[in-house]
């Protein structure tokens, strides 16, 4: 799925949310999370070096393993799980 594409899935998302607004939407749900499994080494150096450069920050997961890269929003923060990287961006 190409990153319009997504888009594309989060404005019918949002369609729904706004269509049912008093849905209820469980307690610390302030986060979109976006888990990368299993991208190639070539993968997570792009992507890596990308949301470095996008302002992200990186956050260790001591329990997965994984890198937590977040960016901090209006209303929320927006998380991308990636496999760790060893020579990370600064």
């Amino acid at each position: 799925m190409s990153g319009r594409e997504y888009a594309a899935v989060l404005h019918e998302a949002a369609d729904f949310f706004e269509a049912h607004p008093y849905l209820p939407i469980p307690e610390g749900a302030h986060s979109l999370v976006l888990f990368y499994e299993h991208p190639s080494p070539a993968e997570t150096r792009w992507l890596t070096a990308l949301v470095a450069n996008e302002g992200f920050r990186v956050q260790s997961s001591s329990s997965s393993g994984s890198d937590l890269w977040v960016k901090q929003l209006t209303r929320g923060s927006l998380v991308l799980v990636l496999p760790p990287f060893t020579s990370k961006p600064s």
